[in-house]
């Protein structure tokens, strides 16, 4: 539940596979200098170190990595919603200067994460479990070395 990379320069509307692509932290997955995965939904590119759910399912093992994947990624979603309960200026559109709004979002992610690191507690709500999608949107063409990658997680889980 803490925040170790943010990308706090586009607007809203950009899509989320567009501010990874154009991200150092990308830049430093395809070069190698980077090890481990990532994990992102349908609507992200599937490569050898970025691990997206499958459409069609077909085998147990295919359904059992993509409930795998989808309870692994609802750490992240749960992880937005208890920064938005925290700071709640970030629920909806911020009528200040595009930089200014940056500022505001950097630094309620640091924040949040030195809550997290002092167990500061949430302010009293229901909590409220974000949905998974069992049904993800077509994505965009998987590279060959995803696809392995991807086959050889779910061979092995």
């Amino acid at each position: 539940m803490t925040i170790i990379d943010l990308v706090a320069r586009w607007p809203g509307s950009t899509h989320d596979a567009r501010i990874l692509r154009e991200s150092a932290l990308y830049q430093d997955f395809e070069a190698g200098r980077v090890t481990g995965l990532l994990l992102g939904d349908s609507g992200y590119p599937l490569k050898r170190w970025l691990m997206t759910p499958l459409i069609a399912p077909r085998t147990a093992q295919e359904h059992n990595y993509n409930m795998k994947h989808a309870s692994t990624r609802n750490i992240v979603e749960r992880c937005i919603g208890v920064l938005k309960r925290r700071f709640h200026c970030l629920h909806g559109e911020m009528r200040m200067h595009p930089e200014r709004v940056c500022v505001v979002i950097a630094a309620a992610a640091v924040l949040h994460n030195i809550c997290i690191k002092k167990r500061i507690p949430l302010p009293r709500q229901e909590d409220v479990v974000p949905e998974v999608d069992e049904n993800p949107a077509p994505a965009i063409p998987e590279d060959i070395s995803g696809r392995l990658a991807r086959n050889h997680i779910i061979n092995n889980l």
